[in-house]
């Protein structure tokens, strides 16, 4: 499953959607639409100018890579769910019964 981590970053990095939306030269309601969202639709420029843009406003020392923002974990039940899919394409289709003739 993939998590889009924009809250987390901007909340550890002590960033407003005020300031990112000024450094972005975007409304308020974009950033704060883009921080609720699941997992954005968005290019690699616009990504590339969001890690940038949060690195210049944060007040810690670490970089802000596409990593810090986009993070994957394996869901189990998705990973179950996609084995046993698969394991229904790999089995043979069952053979009907054998007739014997008569009912």
């Amino acid at each position: 499953m993939i998590r889009w981590r924009l809250k987390e970053v901007m909340a550890r990095h002590d960033i407003s959607v005020k300031d990112l939306a000024a450094a972005l030269d975007v409304n308020p309601t974009a950033v704060s639409n883009l921080r609720k969202t699941e997992m954005p639709r968005i290019n690699g420029a616009q990504l590339n100018a969001l890690c940038l843009n949060l690195q210049r406003l944060s007040k810690l020392p670490e970089a802000i890579t596409p990593a810090d923002l986009i993070e994957y974990y394996n869901d189990d039940l998705a990973v179950r769910l996609a084995r046993r899919q698969q394991a229904s394409f790999e089995e043979p289709y069952p053979q009907p019964p054998e007739y014997r003739g008569g009912f």
